[in-house]
């Protein structure tokens, strides 16, 4: 299992190879941060476009996989995805990192949901019914393509 900061050198190294060479400045630092909070609708549209194939995903870490269980790294297009595998089914989005460097864990994105999803004024619950985080903005038959693909990623290797 690996855990947000649990990260080796090495381990971290290798994530580094997630984002095209073009991000990186000519020091081989990675890229700078925006000012501007990482937004789970932003996430979610990346990941509909996971789920639809239109794009690729791959484990992050040669030694970590779907049948591992708890927290699983994956890597598209320089976005970093931390998913929580629970038993082999996804269970959750425990963090994920765009390709700018801005980056959101559960707990900020179940924030975000919360704000979005009031409950109406005449007091029913909200559309979500709950908090938690992007995965909640996908329709159940995109998740459950996000979760297929998923379980489908091999690592692939993009360092020199």
């Amino acid at each position: 299992m690996v855990r947000g900061g649990d990260l080796g050198v090495q381990e971290a190294e290798r994530l580094r190879f997630a984002y095209p060479s073009h991000m990186f400045n000519q020091s081989g630092e990675a890229p700078a941060m925006s000012n501007l909070p990482l937004k789970i609708e932003e996430i979610a549209d990346q990941l509909r476009r996971i789920a639809e194939g239109r794009v690729p995903i791959s484990l992050a870490l040669d030694r970590c996989g779907w049948d591992e269980w708890g927290d699983v790294p994956f890597v598209s297009e320089g976005w970093i995805f931390t998913f929580f595998n629970d038993c082999d089914d996804l269970d959750y989005l425990d963090s994920a990192m765009a390709p700018d460097g801005r980056k959101i864990d559960f707990d900020q994105m179940s924030d975000q949901l919360e704000a979005m999803c009031a409950p109406a004024k005449d007091g029913r619950p909200s559309e979500f019914g709950r908090v938690g985080c992007a995965l909640d903005l996908l329709s159940d038959e995109e998740h459950h393509q996000l979760e297929r693909r998923l379980k489908a990623a091999t690592f692939e290797n993009s360092a020199p």
